[in-house]
This record gives C-alpha cells, structure tokens and sequence, in this order.
C-alpha cells in the first residue's frame, strides 16, 4: 500500500510541475509578444510625430531652427 501511495505522490508532483512549465511558458510568450508590440507601437507613434513635424514646417507654422531643434530631439528617442 506505501508503494501506492508514494507513486500517487510522485504522479502528483511531476503533474504540478509540467502544469507549471506550461502556465510559465505561456506567461513567457504573451510577455514576449506584448513586448513587441510596445517596440512597433513607439515605432509607429515616432513616425507620425516626424510626419506632423514636417507637415508643420512646410506650412510655415514652425521655422528651420524649432524644425531642427525638434527633429533632433525625436532621433535620439530612437537611440
């Protein structure tokens, strides 16, 4: 009857940590993903503030000077 017992508790365990591994796995790969998306959504957001920057100066709401000073600053986000 031990023996029984001691492999009930062995199948138990080892069911708990592939349980594991799984739900660590998963939670590994949405964390991942998220991850990915925050990098192509700051990508996109950047492109768009270069876009309306440069919208802004063509239409003469900004002149060359704040057009550098600005464009500058959005390039070193990206390092």
């Amino acid at each position: 009857m031990t023996l029984h017992l001691v492999g009930f508790i062995i199948l138990k365990v080892l069911s708990v940590l592939i349980f594991g591994v799984i739900i660590f796995k998963v939670i590994m790969l949405i964390k991942k993903k998220s991850l990915q998306m925050e990098e192509k959504y700051k990508i996109v957001r950047k492109s768009n503030a270069i876009n309306i920057l440069k919208e802004r100066f063509a239409s003469g709401e900004i002149d060359d000077n704040e057009y550098k000073e600005r464009s500058a600053f959005l390039s070193s986000l990206n390092s």
